[in-house]
């Protein structure tokens, strides 16, 4: 039998090459296992809270409601909606009030804002069926309607009137805004 004798230098080569061959075969990742993929679907809905002015002949486009107004004789009318067009309940909201100038001199008329509460208006005769409430005017610019529960889709029906003017005609501009603090406060549910 014949002897296998190494030198030095190559008993180092060898040491190397059984280091890498180690090494690398401790850097390829073991695949004893299984995977597994779960998927759970969600829905996030986020809220709206938004309340208009709108009468029957303009849309609810978000501009402000226009009444344009010349009296020349008599007492003026006009009937309008405030309507909660989001989707949460809201329990107050502002109402601000421009009054235009088209023709004539002067300043324009004052135009009050009556809610015909628990009842319904009579656009022919001018009535109130519940309990007529006057909320405001437009010489306050702006007024706000507070502890009030105006769920979704729900709606307000106003009375806006104006005393006889001969000398002008005038505009009138109904806005309505809401703030985060007229909505209930967030509900966490986990389902």
């Amino acid at each position: 039998m014949r002897g296998f004798a190494l030198s030095l230098c190559q008993m180092k080569s060898l040491k190397l090459l059984i280091s890498i061959v180690l090494l690398s075969q401790s850097l390829v990742p073991a695949f004893a296992g299984a995977t597994g993929l779960a998927m759970k679907s969600l829905t996030v809905t986020t809220a709206k809270w938004s309340v208009i002015a709108v009468n029957t002949s303009q849309g609810s486009g978000g501009a402000p409601l226009s009444l344009t107004w010349t009296v020349n004789s008599g007492t003026a009318y006009s009937y309008f909606s405030i309507i909660n067009n989001g989707t949460m309940a809201v329990n107050q909201f502002s109402v601000s009030v421009i009054q235009t100038l088209i023709s004539g001199s002067g300043r324009p008329n004052d135009v009050s804002f009556t809610l015909c509460q628990n009842g319904i208006w009579n656009t022919v005769i001018n009535t109130c069926s519940g309990s007529p409430l006057l909320i405001g005017n437009s010489a306050d610019l702006t007024f706000a309607l507070t502890n009030i529960s105006l769920g979704t889709g729900s709606e307000l029906r106003l009375q806006a009137l104006t005393k006889p003017n001969i000398k002008n005609q005038y505009l009138t501009e109904v806005s309505v805004s809401v703030s985060r603090n007229a909505v209930r406060n967030g509900i966490i549910s986990n389902s």
